[in-house]
């Protein structure tokens, strides 16, 4: 009987608790293709479970033809929940809904709901969706050809180098075009980011260069560059080059390093160089660790440099290859426990990733931290203090105990004259170098 078999499709819906199989027997539905059983999936549509909403998606995409766009792209914009999901569908199904969803877009009077029909029609990867954005991208009185040519320059890289990197120079698509041109370009392409550096253009292109630099440049030039990017004002600078000059490794880029941990204005620089000194091991590298181990997280700082805020706002996250963890205090933490066990490997020290530990073990051990030092320590108003600085200094003097250290020097009237003798030996050691 007529109706029959939709009421049976919509009730086994109704009843189906797994969204996989609700799906399934939605598309059933809709492949029956009659008016009850559209008007079933339009209801379900807009149904309070999101997961009837879902299998409804599933089910007006099987009906033949595109009659149920209007509906669907209304969800589309509208519901947070099945937006991604009805996406998906239209680039699927691009052939079906093209037309209409190409008159939708030109009707649309709000940026956001152009931006996502673009999308979807890009995300298409169909020669449609590839014509669809070169007509917006070639109508200069156009005020979506930006999102039009970042979608192409992702979903269209294939046939289109030339037609994309001619347009490197406007503005609009500067930043695309650029991150395009490094992913895809050959060596020759590294005279256009040399020129973006020596002319010091806005930082977003300078970010995308470094990583032409370090992807075609010679040793002697990735080393360069990347020294010029640590000694930048702008922190998102100093952050790309930390994250891009991954195989750079220099005495000069160590000190450097060493340097932004201690003065870097920011948390996230200040972590990202301290995670860098991991390639090395020497100690010198060890104040610079620990004083890194006395940060508590902080969440957002206030005008701070935020290379991820600057590489998404730009579309260059591809640039990048490990930024999703910026901001989050479990990565903060982690990068911690990153850091004291690199510290054990230097020191043979396990002191975790706790900081006053670290901070006492290192002044008794002849490292200055924030300005404080073992012979600071040796004139201590607290004597307890004072008795443990002269054996880590008699320690660090070589000798093996205090017995040998007084049958060597002699004995001293005071715990002053002992502090004077032991400070002057370590000096002459050259146990207090200044912090760089």
């Amino acid at each position: 009987m007529a109706g029959d078999r939709e009421d049976r499709l919509y009730n086994a819906i109704m009843r189906e608790a797994f969204i996989p199989e609700k799906s399934r027997i939605a598309e059933e539905l809709g492949r029956l293709g009659t008016a009850d059983a559209k008007d079933k999936l339009l209801g379900l549509l807009g149904d309070q479970s999101s997961w009837n909403r879902t299998a409804a998606v599933r089910g007006l995409f099987a009906l033949p033809g595109p009659s149920a766009g209007p509906a669907l792209l209304k969800r589309m914009l509208s519901d947070h929940m099945i937006d991604d999901e009805i996406a998906a569908g239209f680039s699927k199904h691009l052939g079906v809904y093209y037309e209409f969803l190409s008159a939708e877009y030109r009707k649309m009077p709000d940026q956001k709901s152009r931006d996502r029909i673009i999308d979807v029609i890009g995300t298409s990867k169909t020669p449609m969706g590839e014509s669809f954005l070169k007509s917006i991208i070639d109508d200069e009185g156009s005020g979506d050809r930006e999102n039009a040519f970042k979608n192409l320059a992702a979903c269209y890289p294939a046939g289109n180098y030339q037609y994309i990197r001619e347009r490197r120079d406007i503005p609009l698509f500067r930043a695309h075009a650029l991150t395009y041109i490094v992913d895809r370009g050959a060596p020759d392409e590294l005279a256009v980011f040399r020129t973006i550096l020596e002319k010091r253009e806005e930082v977003k292109y300078r970010l995308i260069a470094y990583k032409a630099v370090n992807k075609w440049g010679d040793d002697a030039y990735r080393h360069r560059v990347f020294m010029e990017s640590l000694r930048e004002g702008d922190e998102n600078l100093v952050q790309g080059g930390i994250m891009v000059f991954t195989g750079v490794r220099s005495d000069s880029v160590k000190t450097e390093l060493c340097r932004i941990v201690k003065k870097g204005r920011f948390q996230m620089t200040r972590m990202e160089a301290a995670l860098r000194l991991r390639d090395y091991t020497s100690p010198d590298i060890v104040p610079s660790l620990i004083m890194i181990l006395r940060e508590d997280f902080i969440q957002r700082e206030r005008g701070g440099a935020d290379i991820f805020a600057t590489i998404i706002t730009f579309g260059i996250a591809s640039v990048f290859d490990d930024i999703g963890r910026k901001h989050q205090r479990r990565s903060f933490d982690n990068s911690k426990l990153e850091i004291a066990g690199h510290l054990k490997r230097v020191t043979g020290v396990d002191n975790g990733p706790y900081y006053g530990p670290w901070y006492e073990w290192a002044i008794m051990n002849g490292y200055s931290i924030r300005g404080d030092n073992i012979i600071q320590m040796l004139f201590s108003g607290y004597r307890p203090m004072r008795e443990k600085a002269a054996e880590s200094a008699i320690r660090l003097l070589g000798h093996s105990s205090a017995r040998e250290f007084f049958a060597r020097n002699g004995s001293f009237p005071n715990d002053t004259e002992l502090s004077l003798a032991l400070a002057k030996m370590l000096i002459a050691k050259g146990f207090l170098k200044d912090e760089e």
